[in-house]
């Protein structure tokens, strides 16, 4: 995959696609240094931020598009304000991506972004994505 003549890191991004086209968890982590890392697979037992990482991520690589978080509290079984507070404590904990500012809208989330950028991926013919 290229990127505006750059490389993009495809096993990385291929390591994400495969993990949750099966179905799995995939684990968020936050350095002391509050950079977020993608450990790999979880449990369905993980924690409201694992989960809601994964919520995300699940829906970035199937359709391109970030959840709303009405989208996520429907998904995470919980209430819409308990939904927009487990997306506000992901970001708030230092996962790589951000809001729009004032808002409770995913502009960001590593590697894609919701937003259209000049950073097309294209996966066997398929262009659904951006890269930040």
């Amino acid at each position: 995959m290229e990127r505006k003549g750059r490389k993009i890191d495809r096993r990385t991004f291929m390591k994400t696609t495969l993990a949750v086209r099966a179905g799995l968890t995939m684990k968020a982590r936050v350095s002391d240094s509050g950079e977020g890392k993608l450990l790999g697979a979880g449990n369905p037992g993980d924690s409201m931020l694992d989960n809601t990482f994964n919520i995300i991520m699940k829906r970035m690589v199937e359709s391109g598009q970030a959840p709303h978080y009405t989208e996520i509290a429907a998904e995470l079984e919980v209430s819409m304000e308990e939904g927009r507070k487990a997306l506000h404590d992901l970001f708030s904990a230092g996962v790589s991506g951000w809001l729009f500012p004032d808002t409770d809208y995913i502009t960001s989330f590593a590697p894609f972004n919701n937003l259209p950028t000049q950073y097309r991926i294209t996966i066997d013919g398929q262009q659904k994505w951006f890269g930040q």
